[in-house]
C-alpha cells in the first residue's frame, strides 16, 4: 500500500507581510496505529513555531488553506482549496484492511491476487467487519 500524505499551507497577512506556513501531513503514521490525524491548523502552527497564544496564531486562524502535493490515496480526496479528510480516512481504512486480508489470503489460501477472487475477498472482508463490530 502506497504511503499517503499531503502538504497543507495557510496563507495569511500579519504586520504588513504575507506568510504561507506549511506542513506535510503523513497520514500513515497515525492511521496505522489507529490514532486520529492531528488538526491540520495545529500541525502547521506547531511545525512553524507559531505559539498557540500569539496574535500571529489568531490571525492565521482566519487564513486560507491550500492543499497540494498529495501522495497515495490522499490524491483522490484533494483539491487545491479542499481536502475531504473524513472520506479519505474511511477509504484508507478500507484499503488497509484489504491489504492485510490480501496478505492472509496469500499465506493461508495461496492466492496471489485477492481481486481476482471476489467471493473470497468479500467473505474475508465480511468476516473482518463482523469481528470488528463484535469488539466495538
Amino acid at each position: 500500500m502506497q504511503k499517503s500524505s499531503i502538504k497543507v499551507e495557510i496563507l495569511f497577512s500579519f504586520k504588513g507581510a504575507t506568510f504561507t506556513p506549511s506542513a506535510v501531513i503523513e497520514f500513515d503514521q497515525y492511521l496505522e496505529k489507529n490514532q486520529p490525524v492531528p488538526e491540520f491548523f495545529q500541525q502547521v502552527a506547531r511545525e512553524n513555531n507559531i505559539g498557540v497564544y500569539s496574535y500571529e496564531y489568531e490571525v492565521m486562524e482566519m487564513g486560507h488553506f491550500k492543499y497540494s502535493e498529495a501522495q497515495g490515496l490522499a490524491a483522490e480526496f484533494c483539491q487545491q482549496d479542499n481536502f475531504d479528510l473524513e472520506g479519505f480516512v474511511d477509504k484508507w481504512k478500507e484499503e488497509y484492511v484489504l491489504h492485510l486480508l490480501s496478505d492472509i489470503a496469500k499465506k493461508y489460501l495461496d492466492i496471489d491476487d485477492l481481486d481476482e477472487n471476489e467471493a473470497i475477498k468479500n467473505a474475508l472482508y465480511q468476516a473482518h467487519q463482523l469481528g470488528y463490530r463484535s469488539n466495538s
